[in-house]
């Protein structure tokens, strides 16, 4: 097992002292998305698990994503839809002269050659709005059950304006990583093919590590390098059946609504195209997103022991709790 190069811990927590509920004096004024509780008590408040905490096989990890969903389905939901009903509504708009006069079939075609692992919303001349536009919705997607997902596993259910803040504070960061990969996958795109996959790889693990460990954008793209290093075909497996499944739900319940717009019309039918996307686009965002989150975890867990770590401190927090609540 590799040594621990760097300790878990939610953002803005020390690693070198006991784990223990911070107070409202324990609290950063500067900081409105600061942690803040009045007990130790509520070290035992039961929270989501989406996923088990231990080696994974790449279905298990494609059916954790979907945990991520089911273990608390408004507040994903909510969450997802924040970053896509915009971009799906927009899209939608500015493609709906694709349902005059082209017929069902024309219409089919269309959807048929549009990017779905994105979102299912790339219609002909608008390419570039609709790969680009989607992706900035799947890594704000990605950052906010990063933060999710790292809060439930510290015993903390975080509410959707906390997730909200603590994303908005980041943004700049998340929009500047995701810049920096895209710029190297350009590069190796025009090089060939094959380094512009081994830089995909290598930093698909960015936005989760970043958010997770409150990174820095060099230092998260570099943590991405390290813990794709050595296991660079997996990544690389689990990338290509994410893309593979997202794809063929996009495509698939997509179909339905495209076809009912077609016959509604122009006027009124890019609504049910809209609706339709939307419901899709959550899929594939959460979908998505969660996959590449729990395999960042899984490979913690595989190089670093993460599930023992996370094992030890629960169970130092609950001696601590058990101590204070004997103490007169």
């Amino acid at each position: 097992m590799d040594s621990i190069e760097r300790p878990w811990a939610l953002p803005e927590v020390s690693t070198t002292t006991p784990i223990r509920r911070a107070t409202t004096a324990d609290a950063d004024p500067g900081d409105s998305t600061a942690q803040r509780f009045d007990s130790l008590e509520e070290v035992d408040r039961p929270t989501p698990r989406p996923f088990r905490m231990q080696p994974l096989t790449i279905p298990e990890i494609l059916d954790g994503a979907f945990g991520i969903l089911r273990a608390s389905p408004l507040k994903v939901v909510s969450l997802a839809a924040t970053f896509s009903a915009p971009i799906d509504l927009f899209l939608a708009f500015i493609n709906k002269d694709a349902l005059a006069g082209g017929g069902v079939f024309d219409d089919f075609g269309v959807l048929l050659e549009s990017d779905a692992a994105q979102d299912g919303n790339i219609f002909g001349s608008q390419f570039a709005l609709g790969f680009v536009l989607p992706q900035f919705a799947l890594i704000f997607t990605a950052a906010a059950l990063a933060k999710l997902v790292s809060d439930w596993l510290q015993g903390h259910d975080p509410s959707y304006g906390e997730v909200m803040k603590f994303v908005g504070r980041r943004s700049w960061k998340i929009v500047a990583v995701w810049s920096l990969v895209h710029l190297a996958e350009l590069i190796g795109l025009v090089l060939l093919i094959v380094p512009a996959l081994f830089v995909m790889v290598m930093f698909l693990m960015s936005i989760p590590a970043l958010i997770t460990e409150d990174l820095g954008i060099i230092e998260a793209l570099k943590r991405s390098r390290t813990l794709a290093k050595g296991i660079g075909a997996r990544v690389f497996g689990v990338a290509v059946a994410s893309a593979f499944i997202m794809g063929s739900i996009g495509i698939a319940l997509n179909v339905l609504p495209l076809l009912l717009g077609s016959w509604i019309g122009e006027t009124y039918g890019w609504l049910v195209v809209a609706l339709g996307s939307l419901f899709t686009s959550i899929l594939s965002l959460v979908g998505a997103a969660g996959i590449t989150l729990i395999l960042y975890y899984d490979t913690r867990v595989r190089r670093e022991g993460l599930d023992l770590e996370l094992d030890a401190r629960s169970a130092f927090a609950a001696q601590s709790t058990a101590a204070q609540q004997a103490t007169p």
